[in-house]
């Protein structure tokens, strides 16, 4: 699922909505080779499963319960800690159960986890179910069945309790991602569009920020492209913190797409998701700053994205993250190329530029293109 991107002259698709596409090809793609685990979101900020991921990416699972003295890592706290919550569990307390599986659970120790979460379930602990729901799902410690980790799942979304208002987003939008990639439920944009929706309405939170930066990504593909929306829904995502909309809302505000052009705010929140660390975010900012002709500028950014690409190549990085890298390490190219900003280095510039090419082909491409246009 894909998150938006996109003077004129330094356009870097000759349509509109060619820079959305390009990403949607891309991401369309990733969705039938690819399923995200649930992210787990009780308590503390769900997992990063990045729907754009190309890989499955681990599963954050919620800390160990505290011990009741607040001092959990004092094993003789600890002690009395387990020891409490073992005999309330026995005595069926379900919040007792369902601690003491979470303790469990963090300690890899799956099967005693999964005894657990099904008492406290059976007990009527919404947490338990959602964990159960997660376990199934992502088969973890337990045989695989998505369709059975969906109905839990589902059941926690449907919650109309009060007390469960804490953990309903987070399984509404897990909700909608399994309609939206069709695992261990009939695929429906329609059912993932709905729950995200559900999700996006309910405050604050990280599992409704997420709903949000999604729903500005479903409304930019062209199956349900309406880019009004999207403008909206990133606006809502990026106030809430969620740096790729930030990147998003500034490249749509600084091209009018979906909402009037303002330059001036749009490179504010270009510089705001560059700022806080987002790699594509960072990558626009020094295109932009190129198209400019703002080169010192633009060298220093682009020069920011080319030192972290080393660390972020060894982990886990989503396709955003691989067209940001690509367009700092083209800039950067072009600058030595040139030596524009920089000491001129063809042989440092054909380097960046066969690193660009490894992580974004289709964007390079692109990229030469204007450049062979005259419009870069």
């Amino acid at each position: 699922l894909p998150r938006i991107r996109q003077n004129r002259c330094a356009s870097l698709f000759t349509q509109p909505q060619d820079w959305y596409r390009q990403i949607l090809q891309t991401v369309d793609h990733v969705r039938h080779l690819h399923r995200d685990s649930l992210s787990l979101a009780v308590h503390c900020p769900p997992g990063a499963m990045d729907l754009l991921s190309a890989s499955v990416e681990k599963l954050e699972v919620l800390p160990a319960a505290a011990s009741a003295s607040g001092n959990h890592g004092n094993h003789e706290a600890d002690a009395a800690w387990l020891e409490e919550m073992e005999e309330r569990a026995q005595r069926g307390v379900s919040d007792a159960q369902f601690s003491l599986g979470q303790y469990h659970y963090h300690h890899g120790n799956y099967v005693d986890a999964l005894r657990l979460f099904e008492m406290a379930e059976v007990g009527g602990n919404t947490q338990a179910k959602y964990q159960l729901g997660v376990m199934y799902y992502d088969g973890v410690g337990v045989g695989e069945d998505m369709s059975k980790g969906f109905s839990y799942m589902l059941e926690v979304a449907q919650s109309q309790k009060k007390r469960d208002s804490h953990v309903i987003p987070s399984a509404q939008y897990n909700v909608g991602r399994a309609y939206f990639q069709g695992f261990g439920v009939r695929q429906s944009d329609s059912e993932a569009e709905r729950w995200w929706v559900l999700a996006a309405g309910r405050g604050r939170d990280v599992s409704s920020t997420r709903a949000q930066n999604t729903l500005g990504m479903f409304y930019a593909r062209q199956e349900s492209l309406d880019l009004n929306k999207s403008f909206y829904w990133h606006s809502e995502a990026a106030e809430n913190g969620d740096l790729e909309s930030m990147a998003s809302l500034g490249e749509m505000l600084l091209h009018g797409e979906g909402c009037g052009k303002e330059e001036g705010l749009g490179l504010q929140w270009l510089k705001r998701s560059a700022e806080g660390g987002c790699v594509h975010g960072t990558g626009l900012l020094a295109l932009h700053y190129y198209t400019r002709k703002l080169f010192s500028k633009a060298a220093e950014t682009a020069f920011r994205v080319s030192e972290v690409e080393e660390a972020m190549a060894a982990g886990v990085m989503t396709p955003l993250d691989r067209r940001g890298t690509a367009l700092g390490c083209f800039v950067l190219a072009r600058c030595l190329q040139l030596g524009q900003a920089v000491s001129r280095n063809e042989q440092k510039a054909d380097e960046y530029f066969t690193k660009a090419k490894n992580y974004d082909k289709v964007i390079v491409a692109e990229l030469h293109s204007q450049l062979t246009h005259g419009r870069l």
